[in-house]
This record gives C-alpha cells, sequence and structure tokens, in this order.
C-alpha cells in the first residue's frame, strides 16, 4: 500500500491521530475508549479506520456518554475488536 493510501483523510473524517490529538490521549487510550465501546464507531473505507469529525464533536459536547450497543459500556457485554 502506498504512503498517499494510507495518509488519505477525507474532508470532515478524522484517522486516529486525528482523533487522538482532537482528544488529547495517547493512540492506545482510543484504543481503550472504543473497545469499552465508550467511543463513536468508526468507519471503515477498505484498510482505512476514520471517524466522523461531526458525530466526534457532538459527543463531545454531549459529555462523551458511553455509546449504546457497543462494547462492555454496557454490563455484561464484551467487544473484540476487529
Amino acid at each position: 500500500m502506498s504512503s498517499s493510501s494510507r495518509d488519505f483523510n477525507p474532508p470532515g473524517m478524522l484517522d486516529l491521530d486525528g482523533l487522538r490529538c482532537r482528544l488529547k490521549c495517547s493512540r492506545r487510550h482510543v484504543y481503550r475508549l472504543l473497545d469499552a465501546g465508550l467511543l463513536p464507531k468508526p468507519l471503515r473505507l477498505g484498510k482505512l479506520v476514520r471517524w466522523d469529525s461531526t458525530a466526534i464533536e457532538a459527543w463531545i459536547n454531549q459529555g462523551c456518554p458511553p455509546m449504546d450497543g457497543s462494547g462492555k459500556g454496557q454490563e455484561g457485554q464484551t467487544n473484540a475488536r476487529t
């Protein structure tokens, strides 16, 4: 895969580094939030993983609530990262 493919960032989308900078946390913490069901689910564009910046801003403005239906954010459920 070429570097330009990996660096492709459609308008309004955040890659992992953009998301971690927006949240002011480490890459590992982003994965922890995702695994725990506390972060909006990313969109997959082929092998690329991106987050909708509008959804992330809305999530932050709502006080970062747990995301329903995903992962350990709900008692008794688990989430395996794919």
